[in-house]
């Protein structure tokens, strides 16, 4: 007469190789969400950092000093900070503004800079 069935090692061998997959797969999805939340993060302080820009392109060239200013944002409900760096202007007489603005966010963990010129 033949049993039919498995025995205690294929059972074992097949629940080892399940839970690989189970957990190799857990873990790709683990992975892969925290890269679109960072990369979430990125473009929200991209466009922050833009915004910031935009609204230094709008205020009067000449009411524009050189320095550093500092403000706060959210990302993602998370708080950032933007420091806008305003450049000297140049001797040569082109009339140009060199400004850099910083976001970092997660306790500074995290930095995104652009950089441009503003012209009068």
């Amino acid at each position: 007469m033949k049993k039919k069935g498995f025995t205690l090692v294929e059972v074992l061998v097949a629940t080892v190789i399940l839970l690989t997959a189970i957990i190799g797969t857990s873990a790709f999805f683990y992975f892969n969400r925290q890269s679109l939340v960072k990369a979430r993060l990125k473009r929200q302080a991209t466009i922050s950092a833009v915004n910031k820009i935009e609204e230094l392109k709008g205020m009067d060239y000449y009411s524009l000093t050189a320095g550093t200013l500092s403000d706060t944002a959210l990302l993602a409900n998370a708080p950032a900070d933007i420091k806008v760096t305003i450049g000297e202007e140049p001797e040569d007489g082109i009339g140009y503004l060199p400004v850099t603005v910083e976001v970092t966010w997660d306790d500074d963990k995290e930095e995104l800079s652009l950089s441009t010129f503003l012209t009068h």
